[in-house]
């Protein structure tokens, strides 16, 4: 049964006058085969196994409707104005076109297309989607698979390739030494810092747009190799990061004057 007009007006209303809307990425699966949602051939979506599965955003509309937005250009997943057109990423607003009613059972999904009332699913010889099925058509349940979002760029492991010492000069690990000079950045504010005298570990950081401040760092380090011991002071004093053109992490103060260069490991 299609939506009324007076209850997709008071959905859009509401989602107009919210803050945000919440978002997660993921692929889709039509469950008889697993097969993930594609562009096809002809340009529409299709469930094949063959391609590069789409990347949807699934965004909460609330009361139980959805829109499937592409990330990468913010254009919606949308049906045809008949049951006999397809579906695929068109330029139009959040319309009824791009809204769908979601079931879950379990790990399955429906779909119903606001536009039309029907169930969005797929044909099993060309794989193309359309809002044409009904409830209990197996080519109508699908299974979303979540994609992880990207690590931030400065996630990782980082081996030293020049800090700055106390008298300003630009010292480096000794070529083939045996020592580790690393910093070890994950996504959730954890990093590692390893030198020749030894590891810091389980030190926090955080991250704020250009800025990268270290805390929870131990006092009482006492001198070690010229490395070592610019890295540290480096590591302290650290409150800006930014990448270079070869790709390097560049650590720098607060006047953006730069402490130390890492090459990703």
């Amino acid at each position: 049964m299609r939506i009324s007009f007076l209850r997709l007006s008071v959905l859009l209303i509401s989602l107009f006058c919210s803050q945000a809307v919440m978002a997660q990425s993921f692929s889709l699966h039509a469950r008889v085969t697993m097969a993930p949602v594609v562009t096809g051939p002809s340009g529409y979506f299709a469930a094949l196994t063959s391609g590069a599965p789409l990347q949807f955003e699934l965004v909460d509309l609330s009361n139980g409707m959805v829109a499937l937005r592409d990330p990468a250009t913010g254009h919606y997943a949308r049906t045809g104005n008949t049951q006999y057109e397809y579906l695929d990423f068109g330029n139009g607003g959040l319309t009824a076109h791009a809204m769908f009613e979601i079931t879950r059972s379990g790990a399955d999904i429906l779909l119903r297309s606001v536009a039309n009332g029907r169930y969005i699913g797929f044909n099993m010889g060309s794989g193309r989607l359309r809002a044409a099925h009904d409830a209990n058509d197996p080519a109508a349940v699908w299974r979303m698979q979540e994609i992880e979002a990207a690590a931030p760029r400065h996630v990782g492991t980082w081996a030293l390739h020049a800090a700055r010492d106390a008298q300003g000069q630009w010292v480096s690990p000794v070529a083939n030494g045996r020592a580790t000079f690393e910093i070890h950045l994950t996504d959730w504010g954890a990093a590692s810092v390893f030198h020749a005298c030894g590891g810091l570990t389980s030190l926090s950081y955080r991250v704020s747009g250009d800025s990268l401040r270290f805390g929870d760092l131990p006092g009482g380090l006492y001198p070690c190799d010229a490395a070592s011991d610019a890295m540290i002071d480096a590591v302290y004093n650290a409150q800006r990061f930014a990448f270079d053109e070869v790709g390097q992490l560049r650590l720098s103060d607060a006047n953006g004057r730069l402490l130390a260069l890492f090459g990703r490991n």
